[in-house]
């Protein structure tokens, strides 16, 4: 689903992230490997999901009653090391974004997100940024 320099994990523990130890279910959060090496890997899952799956919640539900089943709150992403500065001189044309205002779910069934980037989107062409473009509004499924 990504290039193979991608990896992808839900932690509540990562020190840039934040949030409860534990799900809206009471059950503890757990780390997920949701994409290795640009492959999806995991899954994860409240109560009712893992039952029907046969496998244990891993702390991603939602409080009771609960139509949605679960999602990874805590998304950390990792890819290859190079700096932003390398990137953009590998980059013949694209957009580097620096900030997000937002992200949120507008259909939980199709994964459709909805964002908008904010203070700080710039053209780049031939490895060079080349001007401020600006802001963007998105809606995507991530399937």
């Amino acid at each position: 689903m990504f290039g193979d320099n991608i990896d992808v994990r839900d932690d509540v523990f990562h020190p840039l992230q934040s949030g409860a130890a534990f799900d809206g279910e009471g059950v503890p959060r757990q780390r997920v490997s949701l994409v290795e090496k640009g492959a999806v890997k995991n899954l994860v899952y409240a109560r009712a999901t893992a039952r029907k799956m046969g496998t244990e919640p891993t702390g991603h539900g939602f409080p009771l009653p609960n139509e949605y089943g679960e999602a990874p709150m805590n998304i950390v992403m990792e890819g290859n090391k190079s700096s932003v500065e390398e990137m953009i001189a590998s980059t013949e044309r694209g957009l580097l974004v620096t900030r997000l205002w937002y992200i949120r779910e507008v259909d939980p069934y199709r994964k459709l997100l909805t964002g908008m980037t904010r203070d700080g989107t710039f053209f780049i062409e031939g490895g060079k940024v080349r001007h401020g473009v600006r802001n963007l509004r998105f809606n995507q499924s991530v399937i």
